[in-house]
C-alpha cells in the first residue's frame, strides 16, 4: 500500500488587537501557548496594539481568548483577513453612536450576535476609560 505524500499544512492566522504597548512577542506567545498548534507570533512594528498568531489548527482560540485580559487590557482575537480590499469595502460595518458608558466590547457583541456572524466589534472609549 502506498503511503500518501505529506502535504504541508498552511497555518491559519488570527489577528490580536488592543494589545498594551509593553506587550512583547514572548508574552503574546505565552498567553496563547495552551493551544499546542501555535507556530508563531508577530507584533506589528507600525502599530503597538496589533499582533498576529499563526496556528496549524487554531482550535477554539478565538472563543477562549477573545475579550480576555492581557497586560491589563481587554484584547480582541479574530480571524485575520489578508484581503485589504474586503477590509476597506465597508460592507457589513455598523457604527453605533451615543452608547452608554456601561457598554464594553463584550456587551456590544452580545447585542448584535443574534443578527449574524460578527467578525469584530469595538466599543470606542475615551482615553480615561
Amino acid at each position: 500500500m502506498a503511503v500518501p505524500p505529506k502535504v504541508p499544512l498552511i497555518p491559519d492566522s488570527l489577528y490580536v488587537g488592543n494589545l498594551h504597548a509593553d506587550t512583547s512577542d514572548g508574552e503574546l506567545f505565552s498567553a496563547f501557548s495552551e493551544f499546542k498548534s501555535l507556530t508563531s507570533v508577530r507584533l506589528c512594528l507600525d502599530s503597538s496594539s496589533d499582533g498576529y498568531l499563526n496556528f496549524i489548527t487554531p482550535q477554539d482560540a478565538i472563543e477562549k481568548k477573545n475579550h480576555s485580559m492581557l497586560h491589563g487590557k481587554v484584547i480582541t482575537v479574530m480571524w485575520s483577513h489578508r484581503d485589504s480590499d474586503a477590509r476597506r469595502s465597508g460592507i457589513g460595518n455598523v457604527f453605533v453612536k451615543n452608547l452608554s458608558n456601561s457598554i464594553d466590547n463584550v456587551r456590544l457583541q452580545g447585542m448584535f450576535q443574534k443578527s449574524g456572524d460578527i467578525l469584530s466589534c469595538k466599543a470606542v472609549m475615551t482615553e480615561d476609560g
